[in-house]
């Protein structure tokens, strides 16, 4: 079983503040899991969304 990230893991992992990633859930840029009331997230689908942000930068001549 897959654990779950922290915003704080996702922050470290991701290279942003917190608060980016808090603003990303708020405007559904990221996937995200509720679990009760704590945001979490799991370590492959952020993988996932970090290689088509590359991809994405890429086709913009950004990364």
């Amino acid at each position: 079983m897959e654990t779950y990230w922290k915003v704080n893991e996702v922050a470290t992992a991701i290279q942003v503040s917190e608060q980016t990633v808090y603003r990303y859930v708020a405007k559904g840029e990221i996937p995200y899991h509720k679990l009760s009331r704590a945001v979490r997230f799991k370590p492959s689908e952020i993988e996932i969304w970090m290689e088509g942000r590359k991809a994405e930068g890429m086709k913009h001549g950004e990364i």
